[in-house]
């Protein structure tokens, strides 16, 4: 008896990612977030420097997240908030790449 041959599944086109040139620099108004080799963005309305996307956001620990909030709203010197932010970013990237 023959044996018999399995039909085999068309092949699937490969997934199309956006390339790079289109991400680098954000063009077409959208702002990248900060950590490295993410690829979500937002709309650049122009409030904002750098961004943290909320996947990579919520690693950061709330307790800074809530301190962060309350020094703007109070009007805290702008130091304060500038180093504030800058050990959030270094947080969600350490998190990020898993150290």
């Amino acid at each position: 008896m023959p044996k018999r041959r399995r039909k085999l599944a068309p092949l699937k086109k490969p997934r199309r990612s956006k390339p790079a040139e289109v991400l680098v620099g954000a063009p077409g108004g959208r702002m990248l977030c900060l950590v490295p080799f993410c690829r979500r963005t937002r709309k650049d309305d122009g409030r904002f420097d750098e961004w943290i996307c909320g996947k990579h956001w919520t690693l950061t620990p709330r307790s800074w997240r809530r301190g962060l909030f309350l020094f703007r709203r109070r009007g805290v010197h702008h130091e304060l908030v500038a180093r504030m932010w800058d050990r959030l970013k270094r947080v969600a990237i350490e998190r990020a790449a898993g150290l």
